[in-house]
């Protein structure tokens, strides 16, 4: 019986074939890592070929809420010792090794023939005369991304900034290790969400998730909110970049000084710490990114990036880098969340390992007043993100799920 696919990259990884020996004679050496049983994985990548044979992503979706048929008994509580948590199975010599960033003429985000997101006609994202997209960004917006990029690159400004970074987090020893970093981007009319966020998961989990939040401050009166409440944060030089830039910004610089990071919205609540689930659960294995799941099959699937899970390597170095330098087409559409799916299925990042995060686990709260929104949440649920509404009606149905304590004597306002 042919090796399963799995298989087949475990045995690349520890075998050493010779072109003058044919595969049949060579004996496999042992496994020089000490990893798990390859069926003790079996189950999870069987189902990821079964959702999307070409990628082994995982994704679910269904008319029930709690139809949990299709998820690994002890997901998220069932944890993997630290150090299996991240073992690289492809071998190393390969592209994204070589590579230092990948730039727009890269991407091909506008040519239609090769996939690009050109093709998705409603979102307007197309450019015939160039697959780039750059001829199509208007000048004067394209005159000022390019000068925020020479700006972000400045040497002294670089430096200023990692400084400035490394006072508020302390550089890790490795890549990925230590608590991740959670980055949120936030002006005044919505410091009451991160605020409630922060009262709801110190309430629930520990008292000292604090130390680990920076905020993208938008305004000067967020500034003296971050400063009165002592919580870590960061400004940018320019107004012309909105909060989506300024945390792709803030959460590369945090990749780079080795920091593990979660980029979130700040419309949602914490039912239970996933960071343990992130970091070490057997569904979290081997994984450089996580998101949570975009049903839809357009430019804007399949990652919602209101929270997202980047564990800091070689690889999310690379990627963060050339996120970075889309900057011009997130301005010119001011969406984010088409650049980030669409690098995610560049080839380039063929090797990126990513998988969706199950619904049932980061859920997206849908509906109005007819709704009851605590049926969408399950015992499996870490994570209420609230989905579409007005600024109320989001409040409202977080305060339905028992997630609300803002203006409270446990949480006071600003």
């Amino acid at each position: 019986m042919a090796p399963s696919v799995f298989q087949r990259k475990q045995r690349t990884t520890h075998e050493s074939f010779s072109p003058s020996k044919s595969s049949s004679s060579s004996t496999p050496s042992p496994p020089s890592l000490s990893a798990p049983p390859v069926d003790r994985f079996a189950r999870y990548t069987q189902l990821s070929r079964d959702a999307d044979p070409g990628r082994g992503h995982y994704f679910l979706s269904g008319p029930e809420d709690n139809d949990e048929r299709h998820l690994p008994a002890g997901i998220d509580d069932d944890l993997m010792p630290p150090e299996l948590t991240h073992v690289d199975v492809l071998p190393r010599a390969y592209a994204m090794e070589q590579r230092t960033t990948v730039n727009l003429k890269d991407m091909r985000i506008c040519e239609v023939v090769n996939g690009g997101m050109g093709r998705i006609q409603h979102l307007q994202f197309k450019c015939a005369e160039d697959p780039s997209c750059l001829k199509c960004v208007p000048q004067p917006l394209l005159e000022v991304s390019n000068i925020l990029l020479e700006v972000h690159q400045d040497p002294s400004l670089f430096t200023a900034r990692r400084d400035t970074l490394l006072r508020l987090f302390p550089r890790p020893p490795a890549p990925g290790q230590g608590h991740p970093i959670i980055v949120m981007a936030t002006d005044t009319k919505y410091m009451d969400y991160v605020l409630n966020w922060l009262c709801v998961a110190e309430e629930r989990m520990h008292k000292d998730i604090h130390s680990y939040v920076l905020i993208v401050a938008l305004d000067q009166q967020t500034v003296d909110i971050c400063v009165r409440r002592q919580l870590k944060y960061i400004t940018y030089f320019s107004d012309t970049l909105s909060k989506i830039e300024k945390v792709v910004m803030a959460v590369n610089e945090l990749i780079h000084l080795n920091h593990s990071a979660i980029m979130q919205d700040t419309d949602l609540a914490w039912v239970k710490d996933p960071v343990p689930f992130l970091r070490r659960s057997k569904f979290a294995f081997n994984m450089d990114i996580l998101g949570q799941v975009a049903p839809r099959w357009d430019a804007q699937g399949q990652v919602n990036t209101g929270f997202v899970f980047i564990r800091s390597n070689k690889k999310t170095k690379l990627f963060m880098d050339s996120l970075v330098s889309a900057i011009p087409l997130m301005l010119w559409k001011g969406d984010d969340q088409i650049v980030w799916n669409h690098l995610l299925r560049l080839w380039v990042f063929r090797q990126l390992h990513w998988q969706l995060i199950p619904h049932t686990i980061v859920r997206g709260v849908v509906g109005g007043k007819e709704v009851d929104h605590r049926r969408q949440i399950t015992n499996r649920t870490l994570v209420a993100h609230v989905l579409s509404g007005t600024g109320q009606e989001k409040r409202d149905r977080l305060a339905t799920l028992g997630l609300w304590m803002y203006n409270t004597p446990q949480c006071p306002a600003m």
